[in-house]
């Protein structure tokens, strides 16, 4: 929506209507009069309130609007939050929860307006917010001055200058062209994902993914499932370390490495990691970046190693432990599989955990308010065998895809394994993919009563020129499960 030219002069007070109509008569025609593009206006934000297991109830809280200096969109570029209220509802009622959204985006200012009055305040360093500005909006065209000089972009870009945790022109300093280009690169995924828990193995304590990265100095192991989402944390990770690093409030550079393509490469590791960055700042060289890790550290967020094929897994696990041997403030976070992670890197072992009920709602309202509205109640009353699949997040997908599309849970339940099959599977080739269904399907009729043995195993596939290296396969790929010599499918699967 473009602002009218004759805003200030023709904006009057909203006597009644809901919160749409001050969001596009009164809060976007004047964060456009202040000089902020369309593009940096942010609508829907999600904001995320977690500590260990225990999350906030209710809703999941989102800013109505959130306004950028500029990209990349970070908690190092923000600057406004702004609530906009349905006329009538009192402005102090929504204070409290605004003040919290601000401080959590980290934006210094807080805008808030019912259509009748327009309330800024300024978050404060130390102590509580403090209002700095307050009138009715059939004053706005006389204050118009004063509003500028609070609101507008350069105005706002010059008070976050004593502030430290803002950088602005990220992409002109240094390694900001590669900061900045990766958080775009990542900015669509993480904003649709939730917060994921983890659970590290000799303890059983639960954590909040996202505090990986404060409380395990080395790195980890993350182990999970085949359509657990292991890929998606990797780039929540990512994301929360670049702005941790643009706002300054760490020094360690971040990289994500999918192992595949690293194998692929037949590059060193310092190699393949400086190709990551000298795409976007051309001249960077190895010496740099080896600098950069003995003198800071660098953190490698190492996704897929179950995928790297099996007889080049023991070249990775090298090549891993050889650099973080030789430059000790690394952290290393390794996503895989368990059965096919490696075994000598000493790095404590997480376990990521699938959806429970308040995550299948928190996901639902968070694909409803970016991409799908028919999701919002997709899980509320969804039938148990639905939420119980759910647990596994890509079935979680498929289900909100399948609900909004037809307004119907799906009641065949193949199409869903179907569908996770062609997943874990995706790596291999179109004919072994082909036979190893074949297989499985034969697996799945012996196993209807119970596991069956390995050996009892092999013989069924004994017409496979390999029986044993499908098996193997199938196994890694999570499509079967393997203890005490017997053989049964993946009961998370």
């Amino acid at each position: 929506m473009m602002a009218s030219r004759g805003f200030w002069d023709s904006v009057v007070e909203i006597a009644d209507g809901n919160e749409a109509d001050v969001e596009t008569r009164i809060v976007l025609p004047l964060l456009q009069e202040l000089g902020y593009d369309r593009d940096c206006i942010a609508s829907k934000v999600p904001v995320t309130f977690q500590e260990g297991r225990e999350k906030r109830p209710g809703r999941k809280p989102e800013a109505d609007f959130v306004v950028y200096a500029e990209r990349p969109f970070s908690r190092a570029t923000s600057l406004i939050v702004v609530e906009a209220k349905r006329p009538n509802e009192p402005l102090g009622d929504g204070k409290d929860q605004g003040e919290s959204y601000a401080q959590n985006l980290r934006t210094p200012i807080l805008l808030m307006t019912n259509g009748q009055r327009l309330e800024i305040w300024q978050m404060q360093l130390t102590t509580e917010s403090e209002k700095i500005f307050d009138c009715s909006v059939a004053e706005i065209a006389g204050k118009r001055a004063e509003i500028e000089s609070l609101l507008s972009r350069e105005a706002l870009k010059d008070h976050c200058g004593a502030l430290r945790h803002k950088r602005f022109d990220v992409a002109a300093n240094d390694l900001g062209a590669y900061l900045s280009a990766e958080i775009e690169r990542i900015g669509p995924i993480t904003r649709l994902s939730i917060p994921r828990r983890l659970t590290r193995t000799d303890t059983n304590s639960t954590i909040s993914a996202l505090d990986l990265l404060t409380h395990n100095s080395r790195g980890a192991l993350v182990l999970g499932m085949s359509g657990y989402g292991k890929t998606t944390l990797a780039k929540q990770l990512l994301h929360e370390a670049l702005e941790r690093r643009i706002e300054e409030t760490s020094t360690i550079l971040p990289f994500e490495i999918f192992l595949p393509d690293f194998t692929n490469s037949q590059s060193s590791l310092a190699g393949f990691l400086v190709e990551r960055v000298a795409s976007h700042k051309p001249g960077f060289t190895v010496e740099a970046l080896l600098k950069i890790a003995r003198d800071f550290g660098v953190l490698l967020l190492a996704d897929g190693f179950d995928r790297v094929p099996l007889g080049q897994r023991g070249a990775v696990e090298t090549a891993l432990r050889q650099w973080m041997r030789d430059y000790p403030k690394t952290q290393t976070v390794i996503m895989s599989r368990k059965q096919s992670a490696p075994t000598d890197l000493s790095l404590p072992e997480l376990w990521l955990e699938g959806y429970d009920v308040g995550d299948l709602r928190d996901l639902a309202d968070r694909r409803s308010a970016t991409e799908l509205p028919e999701a919002k109640y997709v899980f509320v009353s969804a039938p148990h065998y639905i939420q119980n699949v759910s647990q596994v997040p890509l079935l979680a997908e498929l289900v909100i895809q399948i609900y909004s599309t037809t307004r119907k849970y799906p009641t065949n339940l193949n199409a869903l394994y179907e569908a996770w099959l062609n997943k874990i599977l995706a790596r291999y080739s179109s004919v072994e993919r082909a036979l190893d269904r074949v297989f499985l399907g034969e697996l799945a009729e012996q196993t209807t009563e119970g596991p069956v043995s390995i050996e009892d195993a092999v013989a069924i596939g004994r017409n496979y020129e390999d029986s044993r290296q499908a098996l193997e396969r199938l196994s890694d790929a999570d499509a079967i499960r393997c203890a005490a010599r017997q053989l049964s499918f993946s009961t998370r699967g």
